[in-house]
């Protein structure tokens, strides 16, 4: 349908009118005033009615784009930059963040991912606190101990990767002949540290798998969650969306570690300066089955924590670290940026 300028139309109408007699005023005077009106009431019908037709015409091509043009429209958005800091350097442990991004996971959620390596949890979590860093992956027990000093800042922990910490006692077993000499001479016969670390490293160093005794604390009734991701408040506050994006990402990241390790570990030592892929296969596959993926995990998803047992836990941090004002569980996790539970679930 062709659209006729408003005011050619008008310039056309003017040029073919002439007035009839019941246009002309009843005195006969010939002003032609009622004329006037009775041509200027048809022309705004007219002009309506073309009006109508282009609004009409304009709608319905609005509405051939559908939501594809408008999420098209959303996508040129510049991604949001995150900060994000390990709080050790890269090793199978982290393979969860470098699926999520060597897999297209953070782009795909609108997200811009830089990873920098803090030296500790103590480090990483000043990171988060202080600003610099977004978001940052930390032992939650230390971010427990930083929640209790005064005027803390109020960092939580929005996912927690693994369900139970990895803290062990790793001994090696010490024949009786060479049993006496080792103890005269002060050599260590037993260290603690991480599970997914110490014992793997050491067979790395040659000590048979058969000659180590890993004591897991989980194992002996210690309820204390592992590492987690920490995000700056501030941040949450101003960008939840992408708080929420980020921790798809990391779900997606982790399903894709669980079922395809080998690819996970070529990803991870691609990352790492001289990393053996035999050592990191090997402790990722230790870090799924004793951390990542537990029966609770199996049964209530990724990422989230069960209160009551967050609280038995920080009774026994307490046990041995004098509390100034024991944290509450709200101090330390915050389940509002998890996806639902049909989200969260480990295949």
């Amino acid at each position: 349908m062709a659209l006729i300028d408003r005011s050619d139309f008008l310039r056309q109408n003017a040029c073919n009118w002439r007035p009839k007699r019941d246009e002309t005023d009843l005195a006969g005077t010939g002003n032609m005033v009622a004329g006037r009106d009775v041509l200027s009431m048809r022309v705004n019908r007219i002009i309506a009615a073309r009006w109508f037709l282009a609004s009409l015409l304009g709608l319905l091509v609005l509405a051939s784009f559908g939501p594809g043009e408008s999420r098209a429209a959303d996508e040129v958005r510049p991604p949001v930059a995150i900060q994000f800091s390990l709080d050790r350097p890269i090793d199978a442990g982290a393979a969860p963040f470098v699926m999520a991004s060597a897999s297209g996971l953070f782009g795909s959620e609108g997200l811009a991912v830089s990873t920098n390596i803090a030296s500790g949890s103590q480090d990483a979590i000043a990171r988060v606190a202080a600003g610099t860093s977004d978001f940052a992956l930390v032992d939650i027990n230390a971010l427990i101990r930083f929640r209790d000093r005064p005027h803390a800042p109020l960092v939580k922990a929005v996912f927690v990767l693994f369900n139970q910490s990895p803290y062990a006692i790793i001994a090696r077993s010490i024949r009786a002949a060479v049993r006496e000499p080792m103890l005269s001479a002060g050599q260590v016969d037993a260290v603690t540290g991480f599970s997914y670390l110490s014992a793997v490293n050491l067979r790395d160093r040659g000590v048979p798998a058969d000659d180590l005794a890993v004591f897991r604390y989980a194992d002996y009734g210690c309820e204390a969650y592992g590492v987690a991701v920490i995000v700056n408040p501030a941040f949450a506050a101003a960008k939840p969306d992408a708080v929420k994006g980020f921790l798809r990402a990391v779900i997606a990241g982790t399903q894709i570690a669980i079922k395809e390790p080998e690819r996970a570990v070529d990803e991870v030592v691609s990352r790492m300066d001289g990393g053996s892929r035999d050592l990191e296969l090997d402790r990722l596959r230790t870090v799924i089955r004793d951390n990542i993926l537990t029966g609770e995990v199996k049964h209530n998803g990724i990422g989230g924590i069960d209160p009551a047992r967050l609280e038995r836990s920080i009774d026994q941090i307490a046990e041995d670290f004098k509390f100034q004002k024991r944290p509450a569980v709200a101090d330390i996790f915050d389940d509002a940026f998890l996806p639902p539970l049909n989200g969260r679930l480990v295949n």
